[in-house]
């Protein structure tokens, strides 16, 4: 029995003894490399140490705008959610929620500036329709072109205003018919004159708007969509729709 015993205790020992063997065999070779490359550190030119240096000082930064994209984004992500919020507060108390008219009038006509409009928007995101409604012509007159008027103009309309709508969910043109159906578009270079017109957004109910963050976004976008449809900012009209969806989520939960 002490023979078998002192048979097992041996062999225990040579797997211990072949374990510590490969372990130091191992930590050798770690030494010798670091060793090597120490050596071949200390060996290279300034210029090798440069390109090193370079390339860490890049990484480094990498990681750090990649880091504070991250929480910007979520930072700006928290201050979105949170106007959402306050707008769907704020229009859970109205009349009308989430229909606006956005005017557009000459500020030195008159002093009644929502009585003289040249026309407005009525956008109602409830029912995702938009209408346009036009003022007075002698309000119409001084800001829109017709193509026959400027042959230069008939193969593109880079000149007219553009505003988007709601139901069709894409942007189109502003038109305007006189009594002899003649149709003519809006200059865009006259209108988005901050010296000569004024954009103003209302309720359907032409009460101001105060403390609704979403409801300036949305009249920025009106007047620079139209402006620069191609590279404009949908952000304005998808937070509407969306504190719209979430109400409606939170009614049914």
């Amino acid at each position: 029995m002490d023979i078998q015993q002192n048979s097992s205790y041996d062999e225990i020992l040579k797997i211990i003894h072949v374990y510590i063997s490969n372990f130091e065999a191992y930590s050798y070779y770690i030494l010798y490399s670091l060793s090597n490359v120490s050596n071949n550190t200390y060996n290279m030119s300034f210029y090798q140490h440069a390109i090193i240096f370079i390339f860490i000082a890049l990484v480094i930064f990498i990681l750090i705008v990649i880091y504070y994209d991250v929480i910007y984004r979520e930072a700006s992500n928290i201050k979105r959610c949170k106007e959402i919020e306050d707008s769907a507060i704020i229009n859970d108390k109205l009349d009308y929620p989430y229909r606006y008219n956005i005017y557009i009038v000459n500020k030195n006509k008159t002093d009644d500036t929502l009585s003289n409009f040249s026309f407005y928007f009525q956008y109602d995101f409830v029912s995702k329709n938009t209408n346009i409604v036009f003022g007075e012509n002698i309000n119409i007159s001084d800001i829109t072109f017709s193509l026959n008027d400027k042959p230069e103009n008939e193969n593109n309309l880079t000149s007219a205003f553009v505003y988007y709508d709601l139901s069709t969910e894409n942007y189109k043109y502003v038109e305007y018919t006189d009594s002899s159906n003649k149709t003519f578009y809006i200059n865009k270079n006259v209108i988005t004159n901050p010296k000569e017109y004024v954009f103003i957004i209302t309720r359907y109910d032409n009460k101001i708007v105060s403390n609704d963050k979403e409801a300036y976004e949305l009249l920025k976008f009106i007047k620079y969509g139209g402006y620069d449809k191609n590279s404009v900012n949908l952000a304005a009209i998808y937070n509407i729709l969306y504190s719209i969806d979430n109400k409606k989520n939170t009614v049914i939960m």
